[in-house]
């Protein structure tokens, strides 16, 4: 985990010193602390993530290990994203392809990819978009012989709908949003997620934010209404190099 972590500040710094005229990086790194259906007692988590963004490109990494998880794993996920904004008269669109790597288990593990679109207003955001989900089944599961360790999830929709008190100009917001889609997770349509959210501009360039997640078992899921509940807490830095 040490190894990974540093090979990713690494990366994120020789690019902060190569940064072309126009172009940004910003480095978020998050804490959840939560308990659900599955984790048995409180869990914890943390993540790293850069994205780099350049005229109207964007391309985003990030990593998540587990601290306290009944499941014997460090490395939880990996996310890689690349996407690029149109205008379209005076609104802005952003396009977005991503790929995901789950490390569910001891004996599966999920890769997903995808493809989504972003349209924020001054008070409003709204994401739509399309993922192809694949559990495998690792080789140490497989005790004998079977036609198939593979299961596809094709086609699942992408939602997110979500409410800011505030413009993205003012120096803090909160905001309530609905979605099936976290960082290095998707859901089902029908296991959507609510996040309560408070961020706040600390310094130039520097934000704080903490989100409260619940995540209900899903309308059609046996568990009644609900599966887990999480904080998330993180800061948000954006070095001011080659602006």
């Amino acid at each position: 985990m040490k190894n990974n972590t540093k090979a990713l500040y690494i990366i994120f710094l020789m690019l902060a010193c190569h940064l072309p005229v126009k172009s940004q990086l910003e480095l978020n790194y998050s804490l959840d602390l939560g308990q659900s259906n599955v984790s048995e007692a409180l869990y914890v988590s943390t993540a790293l993530s850069g994205s780099y963004s350049w005229d109207n490109y964007t391309f985003n990494a990030g990593t998540q290990f587990l601290l306290i998880h009944p499941a014997q794993r460090v490395f939880s996920a990996a996310e890689l994203a690349a996407g690029r904004s149109f205008s379209i008269g005076e609104q802005t669109l952003a396009f977005e392809a991503f790929c995901q790597y789950r490390n569910f288990s001891s004996l599966m593990y999920i890769t997903d990819w995808g493809l989504a679109v972003n349209m924020r207003l001054k008070h409003w955001q709204f994401d739509l978009g399309q993922d192809f989900k694949t559990y495998r089944v690792r080789e140490k599961a497989i005790s004998y012989e079977v036609e198939a360790n593979v299961l596809r999830e094709n086609f699942n929709l992408i939602y997110n709908i979500a409410y800011f008190v505030n413009g993205p100009e003012k120096p803090w917001n909160i905001s309530l949003s609905l979605t099936n889609r976290d960082h290095f997770l998707i859901n089902q349509e029908t296991n959507p997620m609510l996040n309560l959210k408070a961020e706040y501009l600390v310094a130039p360039g520097m934000s704080l934010y903490l989100e409260n997640w619940y995540k209900s078992a899903g309308s059609l899921n046996i568990s009644a209404h609900y599966f887990g509940y999480f904080l998330r807490t993180g800061l948000i830095w954006t070095p001011a190099f080659g602006n």
